[in-house]
């Protein structure tokens, strides 16, 4: 789940005091502890700037990493202040100061420069955050860079946020007087003042980092379950999921209820959920007869797994490759004392045993009919030359007599396409196109074509897709296609005669 920006910038025009601007080396992102915050550590290098014809540029996936010599040194001395800026999505909290590997350079929040950051490179959905340092000084002919790794809360932790968690940072400078303490409000004109000296930002380029988050829902609406005195009452929950599910999306499942001396147990009590996906829990109340009426809490709280071990986030400042100059930051931030969480409550509303028709005991909720789906997957056209366009067309079907209720259709792309769009509204998200049918009736079908692009450096070979349905009452149906890749054979070139 982690996504590796390496930015490289020519070098900055020269501005008072000779001096420089501030240039990203190297950047990149995680979510932390499974369903945590979004951590975005980004290097930056001060100085004149680096030689744009020193820079080699490879492409690893579908991520450019850009090589930079080392920090270039300024001849003069200078004193000034470094700004930052952070544009992430709205309702995202950010921390008010931000540290860095160089002592000298703590950085608190700036009003002024998010005010400047915000009217300026706005975008829809998304908010800016600026900070600017503590004044310094840098000696002349010398260089330094720094490292920042602020973290970011989801923007709807637990509701679920659906990702992925788009980001852009840059980076600034302002020359100060040495009798200025560099407590004013930034300005971004004038002599010495650069307020992005890095790419700047624009619509498009923002950094999307993968995220998954769990939100423990209530399983039916109205959210308050009516109960009598002395017997059992069902309380539904759905946990929904979102993102791709992997080995660490575990999850502990525990519950609680604050009916004096009632019992609970749980239909299930670990999750492993699929991704993007709805999972029913039922909680089961036992309500004491004598039990006063009233209202009642029923909580169900879903708990990161596992997280005893250390979580090991891996930077590297330059090739990807194994090295023992890798850098490692272990994480022993708390995860195993206070693992990443979320919680739901459903209300009960325990009645007076007048108000209760006989038999006492509530009847167990009635089950709704059960369907049968079926899905198939095919490849169209089943060959295709690396570089060309293809489609996978999926089709889920209503097998039963039964309307089947709340259905996701999902199609898993292979790595070696790239999705272009589809023939109805899906949504997309890391290597899967998915769409939903409130309901689907007996007998009917539902479906889409997905239209791709094969990568053009893509090997001979199978490109493997597959394809799910799901319903709120019906198991789930798989399905799998294969597309044959071809390379186009090279052109004959004629050997030249000589002799």
């Amino acid at each position: 789940m982690k996504t590796r920006i390496l930015t490289a910038v020519a070098a900055c025009a020269a501005i008072a005091l000779s001096g420089c601007g501030i240039n990203k080396t190297s950047e990149s992102s995680t979510q932390l502890d499974v369903i945590g915050d979004v951590q975005i550590s980004t290097t930056f290098c001060a100085g004149p700037g680096n030689s744009a014809t020193d820079v080699r540029l490879k492409t690893v996936h579908s991520a450019g990493i850009i090589v930079l010599p080392p920090c270039a040194t300024d001849s003069s001395e200078h004193r000034g202040q470094v700004l930052v800026g952070y544009r992430i999505p709205a309702g995202s909290a950010a921390p008010d100061t931000l540290p860095s590997t160089d002592s000298s350079l703590n950085f608190r929040r700036s009003d002024s420069y998010t005010t400047y950051l915000e009217s300026t490179y706005h975008e829809d959905g998304m908010q800016w955050v600026g900070y600017i340092s503590d004044p310094h000084t840098v000696p002349a002919n010398s260089s330094y860079s720094f490292e920042v790794t602020p973290q970011f809360t989801l923007p709807t932790p637990g509701k679920p946020y659906v990702g992925p968690y788009p980001y852009f940072v840059v980076g600034g400078y302002r020359t100060l007087a040495s009798s200025d303490d560099g407590s004013s409000d930034v300005s971004c004109s004038g002599t010495g003042n650069t307020c992005v000296t890095t790419t700047p930002p624009t619509s498009t380029n923002d950094v999307k980092q993968p995220t998954r988050d769990l939100g423990v829902l209530a399983g039916a609406t109205p959210n308050t379950v009516v109960a009598g005195t002395g017997g059992t009452v069902t309380v539904p929950f759905n946990l929904r999921y979102a993102g791709e599910a992997d080995d660490q999306a575990d999850f502990d499942l525990s519950g609680s209820a604050n009916v004096p001396g009632g019992t609970i147990s749980l239909s299930r009590s670990t999750l492993k959920p699929d991704s993007d996906s709805d999972n029913p829990v039922n909680v089961d109340v036992q309500v004491p007869a004598g039990t006063p009426a009233g209202d009642y809490t029923v909580s169900l709280n879903a708990v990161v797994s596992g997280r005893g071990v250390p979580i090991l986030s891996k930077r590297t400042a330059g090739k990807k490759k194994k090295s023992r100059k890798r850098r490692h930051t272990v994480r022993h931030a708390q995860a195993a004392a206070q693992p990443q969480s979320r919680a739901g409550s459903v209300t009960i509303s325990v009645v007076a045993p007048a108000q209760v028709q006989q038999p006492q005991t509530p009847q167990a909720p009635a089950q709704a009919a059960r369907a049968a789906l079926g899905v198939k997957l095919t490849a169209d056209p089943r060959k295709a030359y690396a570089g060309s366009g293809a489609s996978y067309r999926v089709v889920a079907r209503n097998t039963s007599r039964n309307a089947a209720n709340a259905v996701r259709v999902c199609s898993r792309l292979p790595g070696n396409v790239q999705f272009r769009k589809a023939t109805r509204t899906t949504r997309f998200s890391g290597q899967s196109v998915c769409f939903d049918v409130a309901s689907l009736g007996a007998g009917q079908s539902v479906g889409a074509r997905i239209l791709v692009r094969i990568d053009r450096d893509a090997h001979a070979g199978q490109a493997r897709a597959s394809a799910r349905a799901t319903a709120s009452n019906a198991d789930r149906a798989t399905a799998r296609a294969a597309l044959r890749v071809l390379r186009r054979a090279q052109a004959v070139r004629p050997a030249p005669v000589t002799g």
